[in-house]
């Protein structure tokens, strides 16, 4: 039985192990050489001259003809799609460089990479280190903030101590990881009141607003706790504070995706340049 049943997995790991290729054996035939060349962005059906290109937010686009570059420099943005289906070698670093295309843009205001530390010494290297985790906690306070919201309404319709309870603990927790959000924005961001890029100083400004209103509303709901009163300037200021941390986070969304990223343009833009199951077998120069 044992040996029935190793059988039956070495069968299997043989079936499921990858077997090298004609083409990985003997490297590719001369049309498929052929082939990888990149084909136009404006006029896909056509292979690109390599004498004929120019170099477009910081990298080399080719193109088939004189008149196709000439469109591409009147729309670049028209064919941006298509510039990453068929000179593919470049799409996946148009992926992950979208932050930088989207900050160096005119529309906003400058690169983003000024704001960064220097890392000529041991300090600044730390600093920037730390801020590197900023993306990793700046969704604690959006949630914490969120459900402390949640249960503050659910205690006003049913008066039911545990929901106040719940929302004092998810207020102090928010405030807590926002404090620390905060700090570390300021450490990848840089040390600095002026922003070139609005989009960065928009949320660099309303980020650091928001932690010291979650301080202000911590402060304020323990002392109406203790002392009793109206809680309506209490749940103004919360919810106040809940639009303030959407807008943060919708400010820091487009300094990945660009400013349109909830109507879907830049980011189904990029989506579609991140797909490499439905583009065709065709490699850069």
């Amino acid at each position: 039985m044992i040996a029935w049943i190793l059988r039956l997995l070495i069968e299997g790991l043989m079936i499921i192990a990858p077997t090298e290729t004609i083409e990985q054996r003997n490297g590719p035939s001369p049309a498929q050489t052929k082939s990888a060349l990149p084909h136009c962005p404006v006029m896909p059906e056509r292979e690109v001259d390599p004498d004929i290109f120019l170099d477009w937010r910081g990298r080399r686009v080719f193109f088939c003809c004189e008149p196709c570059k000439q469109k591409f420099e009147e729309t670049p943005e028209k064919f941006a799609a298509a510039l990453a289906r068929y000179q593919p070698a470049e799409r996946d670093r148009l992926a992950s460089t979208r932050r930088y295309e989207i900050a160096n843009d005119r529309e906003y205001g400058g690169p983003l990479s000024e704001n960064q530390w220097d890392h000529s010494d041991p300090i600044s290297r730390s600093t920037s280190w730390f801020g590197k985790l900023h993306p990793v906690t700046l969704h604690l306070p959006i949630g914490a903030l969120f459900a402390g919201a949640l249960a503050e309404f659910l205690y006003a319709r049913r008066k039911k101590v545990i929901y106040d309870h719940a929302a004092r603990y998810c207020l102090w927790f928010a405030m807590i990881s926002g404090l620390v959000t905060a700090t570390l924005g300021w450490c990848l961001g840089g040390f600095r009141w002026n922003d070139s890029n609005w989009i960065l100083a928009l949320h660099r400004w309303l980020g650091t607003a928001t932690a010291i209103l979650l301080v202000v509303l911590v402060i304020s709901g323990e002392r109406m706790n203790k002392r009793g009163g109206a809680r309506f300037a209490y749940r103004f200021l919360l919810a106040s504070t809940t639009l303030i941390i959407f807008a943060a986070g919708f400010f820091g969304g487009a300094m990945v995706w660009g400013i349109d990223h909830l109507s879907g343009g830049d980011f189904s833009r990029v989506a579609q340049c991140a797909r490499s199951d439905d583009l065709p077998p065709i490699e850069s120069r």
